[in-house]
């Protein structure tokens, strides 16, 4: 119900509602009578960045109630809420671009989750991805949502958030993740994602553009294998960084501005 309340403005409309079903109304009603409201951004402890509360707890949503699938090199309904959407638009976004950007490899790994690189895919949403994920993988196991968001940002969990959700969502295996990815891009499995999928590719890449479905394989697998290791490539510098992070943390928790 709480990530409910989190999705009533942007991710309750039809196509979410038929993505992973609708928000709880009468819920959103009891929380607002009782002074409760929607928190636009806030702070991430770790990197300093600024995050998005109500895609963080969609994602969490659509992985908690569309949990993944036992083999990770596929994709379903859960992903669409997090990583895969972002990278459907994300792609949509490289064929807008192609005459710059030949290489789909290419544009990942210079304009995938990249601070100070705006675009439909940037730090911030695979940082919500991440711990979207983490989030439900804790919540699916009974955890309450208010321990498992304590857990993870008053403690350390962000710390290693890309780390894990390499190891959980893909097993850290840069073949999963590319499978996983060429999967959800090309699948008719599901009739709703594939619905979805051009929907989302038209809204950043236009009506004229070559969807992923219909691009040559040696292309759209060169563009997943740049998905695969952009977020190899974060979870690696994460490692590098984690002193960092964790004096962040330390300073943004002690002067109370987290």
């Amino acid at each position: 119900m709480v990530t409910d309340y989190y999705r009533q403005e942007r991710y309750a409309g039809h196509e979410w509602k038929n993505l992973i079903g609708d928000v709880d109304r009468e819920f959103i009603d009891y929380a607002n009578s009782r002074g409760a409201e929607l928190l636009s951004d806030f702070t991430d402890p770790f990197t300093g960045q600024t995050l998005g509360p109500q895609h963080l707890l969609a994602t969490a949503a659509g992985h908690m109630i569309k949990p993944p699938l036992s083999d990770q090199r596929k994709a379903n309904r859960g992903d669409v809420a997090g990583w895969a959407g972002d990278l459907m638009t994300f792609y949509g976004e490289w064929r807008r671009d192609s005459d710059s950007y030949a290489n789909g490899y290419t544009y990942c790994t210079e304009r995938l989750g990249k601070i100070g690189v705006v675009s439909s895919f940037g730090f911030s949403d695979l940082v919500e991805d991440a711990d979207g994920f983490l989030l439900a993988e804790k919540m699916r196991f009974g955890v309450p949502i208010t321990t498992a968001v304590r857990e993870h940002y008053e403690k350390t969990g962000g710390v290693t958030r890309f780390r894990d959700y390499l190891a959980k969502r893909f097993g850290t295996s840069q073949t999963t993740a590319a499978d996983a990815a060429f999967y959800i891009l090309t699948s008719i499995d599901d009739p709703l994602i594939n619905v979805g999928r051009i929907a989302l590719e038209t809204q950043t890449g236009g009506v004229a553009m070559v969807f992923s479905h219909l691009l040559p394989e040696d292309r759209l697998r060169n563009y997943c294998l740049g998905f695969a290791d952009a977020l190899i490539a974060r979870a690696g510098l994460e490692a590098r960084s984690q002193a960092k992070m964790k004096a962040n943390h330390a300073r943004l928790f002690a002067d109370g501005s987290a």
